[in-house]
């Protein structure tokens, strides 16, 4: 029981540590100086956080990520740089919860399983800040919400993984399998945020001028013939049957007049195609940081969303997959991109039709 004891509390204090570590080393400093714990003999290694200095240091720096977590973007920052923080510093919290334990082989497995328990919980928390962000650009009030709640969950969770440390294994269990359930939903989140943020400097850099886009590479097309893609738009599925939400992808137009969704699934090519006759309209809104475009098809409705582009390039690529098609359509919220700062605002963005003759 002893040592289902010392993993608790030390690959509990490893999960809180991947959310918010100096809130965790603090707090936990704090509740064993000022005698709100008593710790059990073989956790004693434990009292070196008790330690002024420590707790100093790491109230400190919670100072500090108190404020940089409440920023949009500046939080992602932090977070990436804190990736390769927070892991091997909860490690080390475990080695210090294990210290007193007789058998060195509970010790290995507390400081290996406590690097990859904070590395998942990191992992977890890094995710939903950077969806946050690109879901609401320039809003800061859900991520003060949101940190807000990450800080109160980590100051009243110290105290019970320390004094409850079988129900918190238990608890761990249960995250474990529920990550693991939402691990391939929040790496296809954090791939298409990351490409989102690719494509938007991609177009910043290139002056808001438009990106021409290129055929897809090899492994997504599988049976189909580079030779015979007329029009290429990356996006990703937002809501699409077989694929569900945040597929990474391309909208291929063929020269038979197909509408194909080309992507990859258990590491293999896989496609959706929709021919001229079983579709019905498409519909183009603007947005922000990414475009949504619908497709009505007599087996129902497919969005998808754009990455970022120069309005008036998309809209003609749009155009041109309407009159590929020969379906109807209407495009919705006309949103243009304010120009930077180095940039006129009388300047335009060149059409499809004089691609050929730009530069970029």
């Amino acid at each position: 029981m002893s040592t289902l004891t010392v993993l608790g509390s030390a690959l509990g204090l490893a999960a809180l540590s991947g959310i918010n570590l100096y809130a965790t080393v603090a707090i936990t400093g704090l509740a064993i100086q000022l005698g709100w714990v008593d710790l059990p003999l073989e956790m004693g290694g434990l009292d070196v956080l008790a330690s002024w200095w420590i707790i100093g240091v790491a109230g400190g720096m919670y100072l500090v990520e108190f404020v940089a977590d409440k920023w949009a973007w500046l939080d992602n920052i932090w977070d990436l740089v804190h990736t390769f923080v927070r892991p091997p510093a909860a490690a080390l919290v475990a080695l210090a919860a294990t210290a007193q334990t007789s058998d060195p082989v509970i010790q290995v497995i507390a400081v290996l399983a406590a690097g990859g328990i904070a590395l998942g919980t990191h992992a977890m928390k890094s995710t939903t800040r950077l969806t946050l962000n690109a879901a609401s650009p320039g809003e800061n009030l859900s991520n003060i919400a949101v940190s807000v709640v990450e800080d109160v969950v980590v100051a009243g969770s110290v105290l019970f993984v320390i004094t409850h440390p079988i129900i918190t294994l238990v608890i761990l269990a249960l995250v474990a399998i529920l990550a693991a359930w939402l691990a391939p939903k929040m790496l296809r989140v954090l791939s298409v945020q990351l490409r989102s943020c690719a494509h938007t400097v991609r177009y910043w850099v290139n002056l808001l001028r438009p990106v021409r886009y290129e055929a897809p590479p090899f492994r997504y097309l599988g049976r189909i013939k580079r030779g015979s893609i007329v029009t290429t738009i990356p996006c990703a599925s937002v809501r699409l049957s077989r694929f569900g939400r945040n597929r990474h992808g391309y909208l291929l137009v063929t020269d038979k007049r197909e509408l194909v969704f080309a992507t990859r699934k258990w590491f293999r090519a896989s496609q959706v195609v929709w021919t001229s006759v079983e579709i019905d309209a498409i519909h183009l809104r603007m947005g922000w940081i990414m475009r949504t475009l619908t497709v009505e098809t007599t087996q129902g409705r497919a969005v998808f969303r754009l990455y970022r582009n120069a309005p008036e390039y998309m809209k003609d690529l749009v155009e041109e997959l309407r009159q590929d098609l020969r379906v109807s359509g209407q495009d919705q919220g006309a949103h243009k991109d304010r120009p930077c700062w180095w940039r006129k605002p009388s300047l335009s963005c060149p059409t499809i039709d004089r691609m050929a003759t730009d530069p970029a």
